[in-house]
C-alpha cells in the first residue's frame, strides 16, 4: 500500500477510488468557525463523528475549541488514545461492558455522557461508585427534533424558517436550564446546537457549547445553508466505461461517495448530472 499512495505524489498518480482533502481548504474552513467563537461567550465543542480524524480534530482545539463531542464510546476511545483530555459523549453510554471501558478513560481525561433515563444513571453511578470513579453526565433534552422522520432544522434551506425552528428548539433547551435553575439546582453546562445553526445557536444567551461537525470538510447539502464554508473534501474517481455519448461508469459506487442525502455533484462540472 506504501507504493501506491507515495506521500508527496502529484493528485493525478493516485490510485481510485481515493479519498481528497484539500488541507488548506479544511484549515481556512477551521479557522472561519474558530473567528466566529473568538468573543462569543458560547464555545466550541466541535464534533468528531464529521470527519473521525483526531489530526483534523487537533487543528480545531487549537483554534477555540475547548474540547471534543463524539457520537459513541468508540470514537471517544480513539481520541483519548490521541492524547485529547475532554470528551463529551453526546449519546448514552449504556451496560456495564461499555461502562467499564468508559471508567477506564477516565484517568486519562474528562469524559462526560448524555443521559436521559434514570435507570441509566443508577447503573453509571454503582459502577462508578465501585471503581472510585465520577462519571460527569448531562442530561439530554428533547427538544421536537425526534431525529427520525422529522426535518432537521440545520438542514433547511430557508434562512426564515431555519432560524424560527432553531430559535424555538433552543428555546426549550435553555427553557429547561432556568427551569432547573429556578428550582435552585445549578447548571454547569448547556452543549448542543450544530454547525448549520452556528451563527444563531452560538448567540443564544444560557448556550454554553456548540456542537458544529461538518464546517470542516463540508458537503454539497450543508453548504446549501452555509455557503461561507468551502468543499474541502472529495472523492476521485475513474471513469471506466463509456459506451453511450451520455453515460459512464466509475470506479466507486453509491456507498463510497456517501449519498444519504441524494446523488453527489459532479465537482466543477455542472453540466454532468451523477
Amino acid at each position: 500500500m506504501a507504493d501506491n499512495w507515495p506521500v508527496g505524489a502529484p493528485i493525478e498518480d493516485l490510485d481510485t477510488p481515493a479519498l481528497i482533502l484539500d488541507i488548506d481548504v479544511a484549515q481556512r474552513n477551521i479557522d472561519k468557525m474558530a473567528d466566529f467563537f473568538a468573543d462569543k461567550p458560547c464555545t466550541l465543542r466541535p464534533h468528531f463523528k464529521n470527519h473521525k480524524c483526531t489530526t483534523l480534530m487537533k487543528r480545531q482545539l487549537v483554534r477555540e475549541a475547548v474540547g471534543v463531542t463524539c457520537a459513541k464510546l468508540g470514537e471517544a476511545e480513539v481520541c483519548v488514545e490521541a492524547g485529547i483530555t475532554d470528551v463529551l459523549i453526546a449519546n448514552q453510554v449504556v451496560g456495564e461492558r461499555k461502562i467499564r471501558r468508559l471508567l477506564d478513560l477516565l484517568p486519562k481525561a474528562i469524559v462526560r455522557v448524555a443521559v436521559d433515563d434514570p435507570g441509566n444513571v443508577r447503573e453509571l453511578s454503582e459502577l462508578a461508585s465501585q471503581a472510585g470513579q465520577t462519571i460527569g453526565c448531562l442530561i439530554e433534552v428533547e427538544i421536537g427534533m425526534k431525529r427520525c422522520g422529522v426535518r432537521h432544522s440545520v438542514l433547511m434551506e430557508d434562512d426564515d424558517e431555519r432560524n424560527s425552528v432553531t430559535r424555538e428548539s433552543i428555546g426549550d433547551l435553555v427553557g429547561t436550564r432556568r427551569f432547573i435553575e429556578d428550582a435552585g439546582l445549578p447548571v454547569a453546562i448547556v452543549s448542543g446546537g450544530g454547525a448549520g445553526t452556528y451563527d444563531l445557536t452560538g448567540t443564544i444567551p444560557g448556550m454554553d457549547e456548540l456542537q458544529a461537525g461538518t464546517y470542516v470538510t463540508m458537503d454539497w447539502r450543508y453548504q446549501k445553508t452555509r455557503p461561507e464554508f468551502e468543499l474541502a473534501l472529495s472523492v476521485m474517481t475513474t471513469c471506466i466505461s463509456a459506451q453511450e455519448p451520455n453515460r459512464g461508469v466509475l470506479d466507486v459506487g453509491v456507498k463510497g461517495v456517501g449519498a444519504e442525502f441524494g446523488p453527489p455533484i459532479v465537482r466543477d462540472r455542472p453540466d454532468i448530472s451523477p
